[in-house]
């Protein structure tokens, strides 16, 4: 019988999700065993099954308690799911048993949002569906991906263990796929979404999230220089945060000269942000407008972040 080891991470208070419970329970009539593993920063009043291993972690990031799961884990295919994440049952155990045939050394599919009202997670999926659906399958075609989905992954602990860096930090899904990336491992990448995040609801969440994000950058940007993959990180800023000029400059561009191809362009990306559907179609129009103020302020953050001193990066 295949033993697969899944882990999930819990925060302060977060409440305890029997999504994993459920989770855990159909791998195990689905064949495998399961060796599962809460991974807490603190410790609370809170219950677990009887079944998952409890660990205690204080004053740790998720990537330095990933590290600790990978050295813990029962069977070398090891998956993470945050605890917040709503996995889609039957894709995740499609996706276990296309890890064990591939013998890749990680693997992921895609995240979508649960469905929440209001332009912020409007916005949020219309960017989901370029970054997920476009910009990380492409580059990883391309062979110059280096971000990974950190809310499910998976790795394998005797391929990627010994890989990954000690040193820690808060952006561990660009720091993990920068590792594997740079040591041209075998991966899965697969197209089924395989669980939903709850969005951020405000601008302010958002910022704060693109802030953090910022920080996450400049310290894999910081610690690659000098390393094989460091064009690579600095490709990925580049596809994630600086598309949208070139995309207005050519529009604004046409919309001088070639007024209609113009229109005809701005409608054609509107619809496949909206994924071709009319109620999503006025959060595609104000991801165009106003996603870019959020970027703006993500590369402020970063190069705040490369610019103060080694011991005053937040």
């Amino acid at each position: 019988m295949q033993m697969l080891s899944i882990v999930t991470f819990i925060h302060g208070r977060e409440v305890f999700s029997e999504d994993f419970t459920a989770l855990c329970a159909a791998l195990t009539r689905a064949g495998y065993e399961v060796d599962p593993i809460v991974l807490c920063d603190q410790r609370g009043g809170e219950k677990f099954p009887a079944s998952c291993r409890y660990h205690v972690t204080p004053g740790t990031t998720k990537y330095a308690r990933i590290l600790f799961a990978l050295e813990h884990a029962r069977s070398d295919l090891v998956f993470f799911i945050d605890n917040d994440i709503t996995p889609d049952v039957e894709a995740f155990a499609a996706f276990a048993g296309a890890c064990i045939a591939a013998g890749c050394a990680a693997g992921w599919g895609r995240i979508g949002s649960t469905p929440a009202p209001g332009a912020v997670p409007g916005m949020i999926r219309a960017d989901k569906r370029l970054s997920h659906d476009l910009i990380r399958p492409l580059l990883w075609k391309t062979r110059t991906g280096i971000s990974i989905p950190g809310q499910i992954f998976m790795l394998d602990r005797i391929q990627t263990g010994k890989l990954l860096g000690r040193q820690d930090t808060v952006f561990d899904d660009l720091t993990i796929g920068a590792a594997i990336r740079g040591q041209h491992l075998p991966i899965l990448s697969s197209g089924a979404v395989l669980g939903r995040e709850r969005p951020c609801r405000t601008m302010g969440e958002l910022i704060c999230q693109r802030r953090r994000w910022a920080r996450g950058f400049s310290q894999v940007l910081v610690s690659s220089r000098g390393h094989r993959v460091f064009p690579l990180v600095i490709l990925h800023g580049l596809a994630y945060h600086f598309l949208w000029i070139p995309f207005w400059a050519v529009s604004l561009f046409l919309l001088i000269w070639a007024p209609v191809p113009a229109l005809m362009l701005l409608a054609a990306v509107i619809l496949w942000l909206a994924r071709f559907t009319v109620r999503e179609l006025p959060w595609a129009v104000l991801y165009l407008a106003l996603f870019p103020g959020v970027h703006c302020i993500w590369s402020a953050t970063l190069i705040r972040e490369c610019c103060a001193p080694a011991d005053h990066r937040t």
